[in-house]
């Protein structure tokens, strides 16, 4: 027999042909389909994504990236009730996106402080 069998181990190789199969799908790859923001086809970073924002008025939050309380979808108003503390909100979104980053990877921030936020 050519190939090693199921069970024998081969360091470096795929054990399997459906695994080579697989890994020379386009799907793995990442290729089969192209960002097209125009078309709304983008996963991040479109042209057409809201500037991030809110505003709170009298404690409750009025408007969240340029959408009023009012006009938000069922995803929005989900966020809002559920998993936005007003009370950091504002200190929050002062941050700098690279900075809340940093601080979700470095070991040396306290979960807390992370959660906090």
């Amino acid at each position: 027999m050519d190939r090693a069998s199921p069970g024998a181990a081969t360091p470096g190789a795929n054990r399997w042909r459906r695994f080579e199969d697989w890994d020379a799908r386009p799907l793995r790859l990442d290729k089969f389909a192209r960002e097209n923001p125009d078309a709304g086809f983008c996963a991040h970073g479109s042209p057409y994504d809201p500037r991030p924002s809110v505003t709170i008025e009298n404690g409750r939050l009025a408007v969240m990236d340029g959408v009023r309380a009012e006009d938000f979808d069922m995803i929005d108003t989900f966020i809002a009730a559920h998993h936005l503390d007003l009370a950091v909100a504002e200190e929050a979104m002062a941050m700098d996106s690279r900075q809340v980053a940093r601080m979700l990877v470095d070991i040396n921030v306290p979960r807390a402080e992370v959660e906090r936020l």
